[in-house]
């Protein structure tokens, strides 16, 4: 017994010291492929949301029970945030995509917040087709069927490898191009959620100038939207 669990400990710590091998590898490779261009776009997104963040720290106020429930999701979706860039990085782009369905129907309930009392929502599952819709929407329901693994993008997002006549599915994450279409997901996401962030900080903070802040986030987007990392449909002509 004593031999069988030594064994089994061996096999766990050699398997976490391969993928803990594979997902400095991923991360290379994608900073490698990575454009000057995506590079400022990332640090400037993180950039603000650190910024925006730390603004809350300083006391608002007058602080109600929808301001306290408001404040528990932002922390949440920054926490969030982070652990999806170092999945995004690492290869682990299955669990990016269901933390990043979390931080849509986050955005959602931070919307219903500002126009539905916070008796009517506690205990209900944010109403994602209120709020998403368009482009937003679409991503959402990608991003569901990965989650609830009803959707084959599963196995697009899972690495194959060939062992002679063996084919199968990579048990360690590895590098993927589609882990830079995550990150342009990931990217809208963050967003949506930037602009609502400052709104509620100006909101909180009446006497303070964020027009800093609200240059840089616009002038972000606008790269972001050259760069082809955001795509903005056109309206159809009447």
């Amino acid at each position: 017994m004593e031999i069988y669990i030594e064994s089994l400990i061996k096999n766990a710590c050699d398997f976490q010291a391969m993928s803990d091998e594979a997902r400095e590898i991923a991360r290379e490779k994608f900073r490698r492929k990575e454009t000057e261009v995506e590079n400022t776009i990332r640090i400037s997104i993180d950039g603000l949301i650190t910024s925006l963040i730390k603004e809350t720290e300083n006391k608002i106020d007058i602080v109600d029970k929808k301001i306290s429930f408001k404040l528990t999701l932002i922390s949440s979706y920054i926490r969030t945030h982070f652990i999806i860039n170092d999945f995004l990085l690492n290869g682990d782009l299955v669990e990016a995509s269901v933390l990043m369905r979390k931080q849509l129907e986050t955005i959602v309930r931070l919307n219903e917040l500002d126009s539905k009392s916070l008796e009517k929502l506690l205990g209900k599952t944010p109403n994602v087709g209120n709020i998403l819709k368009g482009e937003s929407g679409k991503i959402y329901e990608l991003l569901s069927g990965i989650a609830h693994s009803s959707s084959h993008r599963i196995g697009e997002l899972l690495s194959v490898v060939e062992d002679g006549e063996k084919v199968g599915v990579s048990n360690i994450p590895t590098y993927s191009e589609h882990a830079h279409s995550g990150w342009d997901l990931n990217t809208f996401i963050s967003f949506y959620f930037l602009f609502h962030l400052l709104e509620c900080v100006e909101n909180w903070y009446p006497e303070k100038d964020f027009s800093e802040y609200s240059n840089l986030l616009f002038s972000t987007f606008a790269i972001a939207v050259k760069n082809g990392t955001i795509n903005i449909p056109e309206k159809k002509k009447k």
